[in-house]
């Protein structure tokens, strides 16, 4: 790794790890010093949101997810899950989700 005074540059890799085996991590130049970011998501001012990560479910599997994020640290729905809150909702009204 090699440090220049705004930026940090890593050498170019060959070999990949598989990404099942890497958390995400964030890094946030801090006195000219990439610095971990831990715990909560990272809130980005220039685009009004955080990135963070969470438990969820993916393909049927519980495991640590990537997700988008409030100012509130409150973390925004997948498709998926309004999809199923939608149906939820029209269920409990009597409706059949997949007749409409």
């Amino acid at each position: 790794m090699v440090q220049s005074d705004r930026r940090t540059y890593l050498p170019p890799s060959t070999e990949l790890p598989d990404s099942d085996d890497i958390p995400f991590e964030l890094y946030k130049l801090i006195d000219n010093i990439y610095q971990l970011q831990l715990d909560k998501p990272f809130w980005m001012p220039k685009i009004n949101l955080a990135i963070g990560r969470y438990q969820g479910t993916a393909g049927g599997i519980q495991q640590e997810l990537l997700g988008w994020f409030d100012a509130q640290d409150k973390r925004y729905l997948t498709p998926e899950e309004k999809a199923e809150r939608l149906a939820a909702r029209l269920r409990k009204l009597g409706e059949d989700p997949d007749q409409i």
